[in-house]
């Protein structure tokens, strides 16, 4: 027909540019995964504690178990020296003058060491009146503003112990014989794992004051 031209003999048929397009689009999905999976690979880096935080990590729950079950044992001892102070007073004829004084030097140990489980717990005694009241990072603001004076409260019992610990040492029990310096050595002990504890609840909040959580 005229007007019609006719295909020639031996050409070859040309491919459509959506068939080249999704060529290259196949082409390219490989590396966009890859790039993908690299990109999720970094950040689960990214996010993974370093070694030092684990060793760390480990290091804390160590103290904080030997606390527990430092504190779990005088206070086990001291349900025993109470019984026998009991008994010898109301079975044995001749009552045993010393265990109330290992009863009392024991209280004081629990109740210091008691103070620093909790510290570690964050679960003192507060007042939460402000707590429903405030904004979360106000709350956060008040928090950061206890930890700090704990640290400072915690820091000058360590500063001044020394001085108490010299005056401590040379004095005795009148019954038991106990030297005071044994007994007054759970005040810097309690004060210096305060400090750490508060320390940590410090930096916690202070991330969560940062981040706005």
């Amino acid at each position: 027909r005229a007007g019609t031209r006719s295909p020639r003999i031996g050409a070859k048929p040309t491919a459509t540019g959506t068939g080249s397009r999704g060529t290259e689009a196949k082409r390219r999905l490989p590396s966009t995964a890859a790039r993908a999976g690299t990109r999720r690979g970094v950040n689960r880096e990214q996010l993974a504690p370093s070694e030092g935080a684990r060793i760390m990590d480990c290091l804390k729950r160590a103290c904080d178990t030997l606390l527990e079950r430092m504190a779990m044992a005088m206070f086990l001892l001291l349900i025993c020296v109470t019984l026998f102070q009991v008994l010898s007073r109301y079975v044995f004829p001749v009552p045993i003058s010393f265990t109330e004084e290992v009863g009392r030097f024991l209280f004081i140990w629990i109740s210091f060491l008691g103070a620093a489980i909790v510290m570690n717990r964050d679960e003192h005694i507060r007042l939460d009146l402000f707590h429903g009241r405030v904004s979360r990072r106000t709350y956060d603001a008040l928090r950061i503003a206890v930890y700090v004076l704990i640290v400072v409260f915690s820091v000058g019992i360590l500063v001044t112990s020394p001085d108490l610990l010299n005056v401590a040492s040379r004095q005795t029990a009148a019954v038991s014989r106990i030297s005071m310096g044994t007994v007054y050595t759970v005040l810097p002990l309690s004060a210096l794992l305060t400090t750490g504890y508060a320390l940590i609840h410090l930096i916690q909040a202070a991330k969560g004051l940062r981040g706005g959580v």
